[in-house]
């Protein structure tokens, strides 16, 4: 059986690279995430027992699915390239079929047969989880209701495992790059979540949303670092919890811009981080089509038209 105490520091986690060696190289730590869980539960190190229920709590749980799990997933996709590359020609495997995997690390078990996942948004608490919640308050749902990253991932979940059946091994690769680009989404859509409800925050604020903002910023910094330094620079010390200090001090739209850079260098359009009234990921490449900012925008418009007129 699998555990997460085990998840947390299996070899088999090297597979996961680059973000494996990223990630190692940023805590200087290869069982990081251990080490942080076991604190927190231990009441000692950064989160120790002088910190909130609440926080600690958030602090595990989070840091188990997006830490822990989520660094296991990037590992079984590519393993299950990999296992394309050296399977044998009757397409038979060893005990479950590898990509079934990938589909279970992103989905999980509580999402049920509903088209999009459980009408209950609390149920799911993996990445497609995660993404339908961040899409209501990015406004990042399709036709359907559902997140657009959830739909994404279903179609390329259905490719990838055609492809590994046939064979195509390139094809799945090409298919692997694009779900680990879209798995990031709702863990940049969670950062900017917890810039805006943390802006300005006491860092000595018992509330579960500053454990929440830096977890989530420690599951991306170390791979936006691999592509764009300087936002990792900007959501380091704008998400981490400093004693004494003030969370976000450059403001939500700074995280916001500096995820909208870093989703562009990854490969991301920063369009499909979404919006909200208060940060747009989007404003330094044209702005948002979120419904969430177009009214906001064509309301300043209207004003801005009708002193115009007045002063005219």
């Amino acid at each position: 059986f699998y555990s997460l105490s085990g998840f947390a520091v299996a070899s088999s986690r090297r597979n996961a690279e680059p973000y494996y060696s990223a990630f190692v190289s940023y805590h200087n730590d290869p069982n990081y995430s251990d080490l942080l869980i076991r604190n927190t539960l231990e009441g000692v190190g950064k989160w120790d027992s002088s910190k909130s229920v609440e926080q600690r709590s958030a602090v595990v749980t989070e840091a188990g699915a997006f830490l822990v799990l989520y660094l296991h997933l990037i590992a079984q996709i590519n393993d299950a390239v990999n296992n394309c590359k050296g399977v044998d020609e009757d397409g038979e495997y060893d005990l479950t079929h590898p990509w079934d995997e990938v589909a279970a690390l992103i989905i999980g078990s509580l999402e049920g047969m509903e088209e999009g996942g459980s009408s209950d948004i609390q149920d799911g608490q993996m990445i497609w989880g995660l993404g339908t919640r961040r899409g209501f308050q990015f406004q990042t749902l399709n036709a359907e209701g559902y997140a657009k990253v959830n739909s994404e991932l279903e179609d390329l979940l259905f490719a990838g495992r055609g492809e590994l059946d046939a064979l195509r091994c390139d094809m799945l690769e090409t298919t692997a790059e694009k779900i680990k680009r879209l798995t990031l989404i709702p863990l940049m859509q969670s950062v900017l979540k917890y810039a805006i409800q943390n802006e300005q925050q006491s860092a000595n604020s018992g509330s579960s949303d500053v454990a929440l903002g830096e977890v989530f910023a420690m599951a991306i910094i170390p791979i936006v670092q691999i592509y764009d330094p300087a936002s990792a620079s900007i959501l380091e010390a704008n998400m981490f919890v400093q004693p004494g200090g003030t969370l976000v001090g450059d403001g939500a739209q700074a995280v916001a811009n500096a995820l909208g850079s870093a989703a562009n260098s990854i490969g991301i359009s920063p369009r499909q981080l979404g919006s909200t009234p208060q940060a747009d990921p989007n404003l330094l490449y044209g702005g948002s089509s979120s419904p969430a900012v177009r009214p906001l925008l064509l309301s300043s418009a209207v004003s801005l038209m009708s002193f115009v007129f007045i002063v005219l």
